[in-house]
């Protein structure tokens, strides 16, 4: 697909600025910022025209890193966050928006070839992370970007497996980056995981579990109590499957069941318990 003119812009100038060296992060981080805020003060209908632009703007990053040599995820991640905060100096964040974030990205990213699942991944942390930045509060409209992760995956041809685990992960992580509640962020990216999965008609059972395990390798890399943090996941997907019905319910409270009671929840908990232990 053919960029458009912010496209254009941010390809160009992330490259140009990139051969200056610096924090890559911050440039195009910067660069989408001023650029997606100059292209919405230009346009009369800023709210038909920004999910244009999101996928603008994201195309053109995400070919400029390959250009550049720059790692898709950072590209993905820092790019988001410019966008979502341009977006925010001409006018409110909508839902809308944060969820087109998410779609662009990983639709871009399938048709350039990278990884779909990462992408979903990278796009959840920049609009959490912008979230922080422009006191946006972690409401439903979380749940909407991991449902929207699903739906695109499943679009993609991509294991919905992948996306539940890089979507949790990097949504936890992001959260104790940035201070966020992250067990409330975590109920919610779970919750729309299940939700995403429903619309497609994916298993429950292996994502729900790939939740769960992901989760619990999060807290454990972070050294976060995983019995909370597995806890809040387990109530976010049994709300989902209680929203939808059908065998959704029974299929995942039996998962979340077995799965506290099996060897490699204690595991998981017993190697969150021992780094939460250990001075950093």
């Amino acid at each position: 697909m053919s960029l458009g003119n912010l496209g254009t812009e941010i390809n160009k100038t992330l490259v140009s600025s990139v051969r200056g060296a610096g924090d890559i992060f911050a440039i195009s981080m910067n660069v989408a910022r001023i650029s997606t805020a100059r292209s919405l003060r230009s346009v009369k209908n800023t709210g038909k025209r920004a999910p244009i632009l999101i996928a603008d703007a994201l195309d053109g990053t995400i070919k400029a890193a390959n250009h550049i040599g720059m790692d898709l995820g950072s590209a993905i991640k820092s790019s988001v966050i410019g966008i979502i905060r341009g977006i925010g100096e001409v006018r409110s964040v909508t839902k809308s928006a944060l969820t087109e974030a998410v779609r662009a990205a990983m639709k871009t990213t399938n048709s350039a070839g990278g990884n779909v699942a990462v992408a979903g991944r990278s796009a959840t942390e920049g609009v959490l992370y912008a979230s922080k930045s422009i006191g946006l509060g972690t409401e439903e409209w979380v749940s909407d970007l991991a449902r929207t992760s699903i739906n695109v995956a499943h679009d993609a041809g991509t294991e919905l497996s992948e996306t539940a685990r890089e979507v949790i992960q990097g949504a936890i992580e992001v959260s104790q980056e940035v201070r966020l509640n992250i067990a409330k962020v975590t109920g919610e990216i779970s919750k729309g995981i299940i939700l995403g999965v429903w619309d497609v008609r994916g298993n429950p059972m292996i994502v729900s579990r790939t939740v769960l395990e992901g989760a619990a390798e999060s807290a454990a890399y972070l050294g976060l109590n995983a019995k909370e943090i597995v806890a809040a996941a387990s109530k976010g997907m049994l709300e989902a499957a209680y929203q939808v019905g059908g065998n959704f319910q029974d299929v995942i409270s039996t998962l979340i069941v077995q799965w506290s009671e099996s060897s490699a929840h204690k595991h998981a908990v017993n190697t969150a318990a021992a780094s939460r232990s250990q001075p950093i």
